[in-house]
This record gives C-alpha cells, sequence and structure tokens, in this order.
C-alpha cells in the first residue's frame, strides 16, 4: 500500500504529461533507456526488496546532449493476493543526487481500453526539482543502478510453493511508465518490453490504446516532443517447492515434533544469530519459514512467534489451527535516550509487553547491555560482532510475570559512546500478538511530536493521539520551556479514513487546559499553486486564556497524549493491506508550532519523519522558505520541535463472508463500483460500473451540499461499464475544486464513493 505524500505537489506532471509524437524512433546511435526490475529467490513468509534499476546502454560521448531526466512517472503492478507491499523508497541513486518530490499511490485503477489491472498497481512518481531552481539533480541514462526500491512481504501459502510471483510493467493510460526532461520539452515512452525470462512481448496485449493515438496530449498550450525511447524488462520473485509445507507450525527444526524446547531454542538462536542457523537449503527454509509462523498472523519469525511459542510449551495457550483471522493490536513506542556513558531503551505501550527483538548497528564498540528494573523478569540474550548488537528480551518458562508492565518504562541499558547508525526491532504482547511499534532516537533536548501509527479493520471507529515523546531525561526541560499553546495543522488520506472528531488529551485534561477547538479545514492560506491539502484539521489550543497567575501549562516532560483524533475507517475493498496516512502539512510559518507560556516564544519546526522513519527534506513538503520564519520582531521563534507522521494499516473486515458499501448494506448480487482514476483529477476521471446481469443503472454525482451535479443514467448488458466525467454540470459548465460523491445504484444495491477535483 502504498503512500500519497506528495501527490498534489506533481497534479501539473500528473495530468498534463506533454506528449505529441509517439511513433518516432531514436536515431541509431543513441540507445534506448532500459529500466528492468529484479527477478530474485525469497521463500513463502519472508520480506524481500526488489529494486527498478537503469541498466541502459551508456551513450557515447557527445550523444544524447540534453537528455537529462528531470520526472518520471511509473506503473508496476503485483498480485495483492501473493505479495504484501511494505513500502516503497528512493532508490541509492535518487538518494545521491537528492530528488525533492517522491510519490506513491497505490491501487490504481486502470480504465482505459479493455486491459484493468486488478491486484495492486503502484504508481510512483518523482520530479528531480519541485522548485525549477538552479543546480537540478538530474538523471541521465549513465545513473546506472538502482532508482527505486519496492518492499514486498511474500504471503505465507503453500499454494504458491514452486511459484515465480510477478512484478511487472503495466499501463493506463500514455502518461505511465515515461521519462521527461529537465525541460519538459522532451518525453521518452515505450518502444519495447520484455518479459522476465527475456522475450518480447506484444507491446499490443499491454498497451491500453493505439500507441500512435498518445500525440493528443499536450504541456499547457504546446505541443511536445515524444519518442518511443525506453525498452521495460518485468520482473519477479521465485519461490523453492515444497510439497509438505502444511501442518508444520510450530516445528521450526523440522524433527515432526511441534511446539517442543528445541524449537524454541532455535528460534531463540536466529534472533542472536541470524540466518545461520536455519538450513541452507531452499526447500527445508522455506519449511523452516512456514513453520516459525507460530501465532498464525501470516509474519514469519517474528519475536511475537518465540512469545507464542513460550506460551503453548507452558501450556498458557493452545496450538492454533491452520487457518486463522488477523489479530489486531494497540502500537508500542521505542525511545533511545543517549547518555554520556551509553544508551537507555524506553518503551511505551497501552498493554504488557511479553518480548522485544532490538537490532543496533554502529561503528563504535558496545558495551555488555543490562536488564533495568522493569524488565527483570524477562530473559535477556545478546550476541556481539564488532558494529551490531542484537538483543533478545524472551519469556522463558520460570514465571508467570514474565513481562513489561504497561505505561511508559525503561528496560535496558547499552554502554555505548558512539553513534548508532540504524536500529532494528520487533515486539510483542504478552500473549504473543505482534504490536506495529515506532522507535525514535533522541535528538539533543528538542520537543518530539508524533502521530500514532495502529492496525484496524475496515469499517470500525477508533482513535489516533498526537503525543509528546520528547526526552524526559534533560534536566534543562523545565528551564524556561514551559508550553502555553499549541497550532497544530494535519491532512489525512480520506480516502481510507473518515474523520468524526478531536478532544483534548489526557495530559491537557489533567493539566486543565482552558482551550481546545478543532476544525476540518484550516488550509486557506495555503499557496496551491504547489498543491493543497484534500482533507487538512486544523487543532489550536491554549492553556489560559486569561493569562491567570497559576498556568497550567506542560512542558516536555508531559510525555503522552496532547490531542486524540477519532476516525471511522473506509470499507473500499481495494484498500485492504494498505497504509491510511495522517501526516503534518504547513501552508505559513505558524503551523505546526508550540509556543511557551508567555507567548514570546515560538517552536518551529526542525525536522520531519514519515510514519516508517525516514527523514524528509523540508524543502519538498514546506510551500516556504523555512528560514523565513522568525522575522516577527515580538516573538522569538526557533526551529526547536520534531516531528514524526503516523497512520492506520488497514486490514479486512471481522466479517469476511459478503462486501460492504459505505452505508453498511451487504453486496449480495455481485455489483461493484470501482474507485476514480486520477483521483484528484483535472480535467476528467474515469470509473468503472461492474453489473452482473443486463438492466438498468443510474450514477449521480453530488457535490457537499449533497446537490446533484451531474447523472449517468441507462440501460447496460452485464460486464463492466467505463464512465467518464469531465468535470462539468448538467448543464455543461464547468464545476469548481472540492470534494465530490459518486453513487452507483443498480439491481437494487447501491454504493458510494468519494473524488477530488483539483482545478
Amino acid at each position: 500500500m502504498p503512500l500519497r505524500r506528495f501527490l498534489f505537489f506533481i497534479l501539473a506532471f500528473s495530468f498534463a504529461i506533454p506528449l505529441s509524437t509517439y511513433g518516432s524512433t531514436l536515431p541509431e546511435s543513441e540507445p534506448n533507456f532500459r529500466f528492468a526490475i529484479d527477478t530474485l529467490q525469497s521463500y513463502l513468509g519472508a520480506e524481500v526488496e526488489v529494486a527498478i534499476r537503469n541498466v541502459s546502454e551508456p551513450a557515447k560521448p557527445g550523444v544524447g546532449k540534453g537528455n537529462a531526466i528531470g520526472s518520471f512517472s511509473f506503473l508496476v503492478n503485483y498480485d495483492d493476493s501473493q505479495l504484501d507491499l511494505l513500502g516503497v523508497w528512493p532508490g541509492q541513486i535518487l538518494k545521491e543526487k537528492g530528488w525533492e518530490v517522491f510519490n506513491t499511490q497505490v491501487s490504481v485503477v486502470c480504465t482505459l481500453g479493455g486491459g484493468c489491472h486488478e491486484f495492486g498497481p503502484i504508481l510512483i512518481r518523482g520530479i528531480a526539482d519541485s522548485k525549477y531552481e538552479k543546480g537540478h539533480p538530474y538523471l541521465s541514462r549513465q545513473d546506472i543502478g538502482e532508482w527505486l526500491v519496492l518492499r514486498f512481504r511474500v504471503e505465507n501459502n503453500c499454494l504458491f510453493s514452486g511459484q515465480t510471483l510477478p512484478v511487472s510493467w503495466v499501463w493506463g493510460n500514455c502518461n505511465d511508465n515515461t521519462l521527461t526532461n529537465f525541460t519538459s520539452n522532451r518525453v521518452w515512452v515505450v518502444d519495447s518490453l520484455i518479459n522476465l525470462v527475456g522475450n518480447p512481448l506484444d507491446l499490443k496485449t499491454v498497451f491500453p490504446l493505439d500507441i500512435s493515438s498518445c500525440d493528443t496530449l499536450s504541456f499547457g498550450d504546446r505541443k511536445v516532443h515524444a519518442e518511443q525511447g525506453i525498452t521495460f524488462v518485468n520482473g519477479g520473485i521465485g519461490l523453492p517447492l515444497s510439497e509438505d509445507c502444511e501442518g508444520i507450525r510450530g516445528d521450526l527444526n523440522l524433527n515432526g515434533l511441534q511446539y517442543e524446547i528445541a524449537d524454541y531454542i532455535l528460534y531463540q538462536n536466529y534472533f542472536l544469530y541470524g540466518d545461520s542457523v536455519l538450513f541452507s537449503d531452499p526447500i527445508q527454509r522455506q519449511l523452516q519459514l512456514v513453520a516459525s509462523d507460530v501465532n498464525g498472523d501470516n509474519h514469519t519469525l517474528r519475536v511475537a512467534d518465540l512469545v507464542y511459542l513460550a506460551r503453548v510449551i507452558m501450556g498458557d495457550n493452545y496450538p492454533l489451527p491452520k487457518t486463522v483471522l488477523d489479530t489486531l493490536g494497540d502500537s508500542a513506542f521505542f525511545s533511545i535516550y543517549p547518555t554520556s556513558t551509553g544508551l537507555i531503551v524506553s518503551t511505551f505501550c497501552k498493554q504488557d509487553i511479553g518480548g522485544v527483538f532490538l537490532r543496533f548497528k554502529s561503528s563504535f564498540p558496545f558495551g555488555i547491555p543490562s536488564i533495568l528494573d522493569t524488565a527483570v523478569n524477562l530473559v535477556l540474550s545478546y550476541h556481539m560482532v564488532f558494529g551490531e548488537l542484537r538483543v533478545l528480551l524472551s519469556p522463558g518458562f520460570d514465571t508467570d510475570s514474565a513481562k513489561i508492565p504497561f505505561g511508559q518504562q525503561n528496560i535496558l541499558f547499552i554502554p555505548s559512546k558512539g553513534q548508532i547508525d540504524s536500529i532494528q526491532f520487533q515486539v510483542s504482547t504478552y500473549d504473543g500478538r505482534e504490536l506495529p511499534a515506532k522507535l525514535k532516537v533522541v535528538e539533543g533536548t528538542k520537543f518530539r511530536i508524533a502521530i500514532d501509527t495502529l492496525t484496524a479493520a475496515q469499517g470500525t471507529d477508533l482513535e489516533v493521539a498526537i503525543r509528546n515523546i520528547s526526552d524526559a531525561t534533560d534536566s534543562s526541560l523545565a528551564n524556561g520551556k514551559s508550553v502555553g499553546g499549541f497550532s497544530f495543522l494535519l491532512n489525512y488520506d480520506c480516502l481510507g479514513l473518515q474523520f468524526l472528531s478531536a478532544r483534548k488529551g489526557a495530559l491537557l485534561v489533567r493539566q486543565g487546559w482552558e482551550f481546545f477547538s478543532y476544525r476540518i479545514g484550516g488550509a486557506e492560506n495555503c499557496d496551491c499553486s504547489r498543491g493543497c491539502p484534500a482533507c487538512p484539521i486544523r487543532i489550536d489550543a491554549i492553556a489560559d486564556i486569561n493569562n491567570g497567575a497559576q498556568l497550567p501549562v506542560l512542558d516536555r516532560k508531559n510525555m503522552g497524549e496532547w490531542a486524540v483524533l477519532k476516525f471511522r475507517t473506509g470499507i473500499d475493498s481495494t484498500m485492504v493491506g494498505r497504509f491510511a496516512f495522517i501526516y503534518w502539512v504547513w501552508c505559513d510559518c505558524r503551523d505546526n508550532t508550540i509556543s511557551d507560556s508567555t507567548r514570546s516564544r515560538l517552536w518551529l519546526v526542525d525536522s520531519l519523519y514519515t510514519a516508517f522513519g525516514t527523514r524528509v527534506h523540508l524543502s519538498g513538503r514546506l510551500p516556504f522558505d523555512i528560514f523565513s520564519c522568525g522575522t516577527d520582531s515580538t516573538v522569538v521563534s526557533k526551529r526547536f520541535v520534531i516531528f514524526s507522521e503516523g497512520g492506520v494499516w488497514l486490514t479486512r473486515p471481522t466479517d469476511m463472508s459478503v462486501d460492504l458499501d459505505l452505508n453498511g448494506q451487504k453486496n449480495q448480487v455481485g455489483v461493484t463500483l470501482s474507485q476514480n482514476f486520477p483521483n484528484p483529477f483535472n480535467p476528467s476521471t474515469s470509473f468503472t460500473l461492474s453489473l452482473p446481469k443486463s438492466g438498468r443503472y443510474s450514477v449521480r454525482i453530488y457535490n457537499l451540499a449533497g446537490q446533484v451535479v451531474k447523472s449517468f443514467e441507462g440501460e447496460a448488458p452485464a460486464g463492466r461499464q467505463v464512465l467518464t466525467w469531465d468535470g462539468t454540470d448538467q448543464n455543461g459548465k464547468p464545476v469548481s475544486s472540492g470534494i465530490y460523491f459518486y453513487k452507483a445504484n443498480a439491481a437494487g444495491y447501491s454504493e458510494t464513493k468519494k473524488m477530488i477535483l483539483i482545478r
């Protein structure tokens, strides 16, 4: 699933990529660009990274002048019943060049021609420089190597044993899988397509249109040169054949005995020593991964499975059947506090923790880790080599109280005097369920404000907190840094989530803060030339509106909830397994700021991290220069806040026997309405209505006031009907930008979806 963070910054690129002369060929002396998706081997239940690489033949000196790449748009397909998308990241080449805009959108519905792809297309776009300034970080065909990285989890399903799971290039329209040069006056499109075994494919079988018809697109008011100049190569993930991979859950050592002490010890050794303790034979390795999913959540080799295995051996839990439903849990938060002698590891969770795995990498040596008081009932195991430390806290078999109590707890001390380069982590509940977790290494004495990352089934209500997770160990925290107010501006994935309300967090209630307000919107002052937030929420709070003698202020020691947002998860089936983002947005310098009790100090954003822990370049997210802030002589401004984003992983509804529409109605007649594409759109968008049998249908488009803007009605045979809306009303007049709803009625069934028009 996906990720839509920079969608509004690149609408011009998204909807009007300049094309004019498809069908022309490149000079013989100028070779094609060539992009290949990795073909590699993995295992059932394993996580694997698949790269998209530039494998072009370098041009001869002096050939291809002016071919610097300023942007790209790739559309890649995979079967989401076989692979679970965990994330998409810029590859090493894009990181080295410092590309500023990177956007990923999942579950794109292709509606042109007859070749829709209904599994899980990923639309990936990138722009070198969003402001078109001097010194653009362009790419060229000479930049051989990794441009993009897609991380998947292979489904732990024995039916896929021995298969190759395809990851391939697809097209929904002429804009897909294109490169644009830095002056936006030249576009390259597909010239040839090669399958994963090296054989050429007929473009007519994968391209939805006659490629020569693509020259009708334009860039603004001018035509732009376009060339068939890219060779694309499909890839995939090969899995070894395992004839007997059913009924072995819990038998990690494959000796025919499930849930025994030997399996537990082997599992412990895996966390301490890595893959070397597992079988090297591919078939046996795959069987071990299948057996390692002890708690039945389809995730293999996890600390939650180790905890569940311990519970089964101790008799506290029953072995699971072969097929189980997903289990939901709260989030856990890790904080790493550097001190003069080492690192303190702290956890925050709403329920008891039964196991923790941490893997540290550093260019400096580590000392021997020790358990702090709140984790004394767990068993500490560790393994050190230079540059790496693996730490496992597991339940053991000696006590029923082997757990870390809920709440904020310090659990480990690790002697170290150097900087941590990377950290991997897993956490399990006491009863062996994996918890989504976020980890932050505290930077100095800055504020740290984070949005929860949670997991929820579709069609359920949940609360997402905005938390202060600042360093509480700094003795200077209360020294002139008391908080008297804050102003936050957020945006969320309005296709996957519906905002219901907001309230004070527990800390504000406890401190007696007097003013708290929220409203949908709050982005009226945004410069929309680079795109505006589609679903913004503004939250403002003040400790004491009358400046009383005893101000109920906060400081960084007040860790916990500052505000709580309530959402309802959407029920669109295309969002299953996807991540609905909740993220920070800025319109001007006063957005996402914290003020002190005297209102004479204003703390601004210093750094920003995604929900997956990746640091974001502020120049690509802020529509202004952060260094221009703080010019008001009456207020002292300082970049002093680290913001972390969050969101919700969406899982299948608890009732899997029926589909639901937006009104909670059961769909038992086979009528389906697709999400429109593109979305947001300008000037037109399309969607598909699938009918199980011939009959009448109607589709009405409504504005936010509930007024009918446009109607489509008629008789249609059984099958798929593609409808296109050009953004006009019944009289043919263009409607304004905003959110619109389209509702289909057919065969006694109705379904409603949301779309966004940007002028």
